[in-house]
């Protein structure tokens, strides 16, 4: 039964959009997954995604790639006007971005989860914009 736990999970990362969130450096590391669900949604809009908007929405925490200049007005309480490049980390072969506001902390608090990381898998959503959201454990 635990090997057959283990290949599923195992599945699930290479094929499921997932990000590691760490509360000690604020930041999100994304899975090839991701990457590549990122990359061509940029690729759609006609630009590098190279700004993350991280938002609440309801209950809910997400990041955008390259939203609409109308999303990242400063004021509206559903969008966060803190932009961070995504960053590709050599040391580890990996890629990500740094989360601002909110800070990877307040998600790994306010989803009740214990430690200072979480993978997390990741929902796509495409109304009004293209956006991710952190799915709770």
């Amino acid at each position: 039964m635990k090997m057959i736990t283990s290949i599923i999970n195992y599945v699930h990362e290479r094929t499921m959009p997932m990000a590691i969130i760490d509360q000690a450096d604020s930041s999100c590391t994304v899975n090839k997954r991701l990457l590549s669900l990122l990359m061509a949604d940029a690729e759609k809009q006609g630009s590098e995604p190279s700004c993350i908007m991280t938002f609440k929405a309801g209950s809910d925490y997400g990041f955008a790639v390259s939203p609409p200049c109308e999303h990242r007005e400063c004021g509206k309480d559903e969008y966060n006007p803190a932009l961070t490049p995504l960053q590709y980390n050599p040391k580890t072969g990996t890629y990500g971005f740094e989360m601002q506001c909110p800070t990877a902390a307040r998600v790994i608090y306010d989803y009740g989860i214990k430690g200072a990381t979480a993978k997390l898998r990741i929902k796509r959503h495409s109304h009004p914009f293209t956006y991710y959201t952190f799915q709770k454990p």
